[in-house]
């Protein structure tokens, strides 16, 4: 009875000494993890500091805008695809505007005077106009110093 009391406590100790073995190099692998993310979090690498990224982006943002050239070509098409978003722009604005103020007697009086006067008419037929003034901003170098 004895020798299985020591036999077992053996075998017992021998687990404990294996199981320890292994918690340490768990252990050590966890800790060494744990500085490699500390040293990766470190703002001096910028990856994950919001400044760095910010201003990373600006300098893209202002290469991309000095290199911007309207060629002569490319004009007119950027003129339909300008006054084809402000026509669907107006008529999502129209849209929304009688949407929102519809089921209500101050709606009723929004939307009429908005018919009378005919506000979204108006801001289609200046279309080319306000087209024309996009165009001729984009084209101005001073913005882009």
């Amino acid at each position: 009875m004895k020798n299985y009391r020591s036999a077992l406590l053996g075998i017992l100790l021998i687990g404990i000494f294996i199981s320890s073995i292994f918690i340490y190099r768990i252990e050590s692998q966890k800790r060494i993890l744990e500085l490699e993310l500390i040293e990766l979090s470190n703002v001096k690498y910028g990856l994950l500091n919001v400044d760095e990224w910010k201003v990373a982006l600006s300098e893209i943002l202002v290469r991309r805008i000095n290199e911007f050239e309207i060629e002569p070509a490319k004009e007119e098409e950027l003129r339909e695809k300008i006054a084809g978003f402000l026509a669907t722009a107006i008529d999502e604005l129209e849209k929304s505007f009688f949407e929102k103020n519809s089921g209500s007697f101050t709606g009723f009086i929004k939307g009429s005077i908005a018919n009378i006067t005919d506000v979204y008419g108006v801001m289609r037929k200046d279309i080319p106009l306000i087209t024309e003034s996009i165009l001729d901003f984009v084209k101005i170098p001073r913005i882009k110093s």
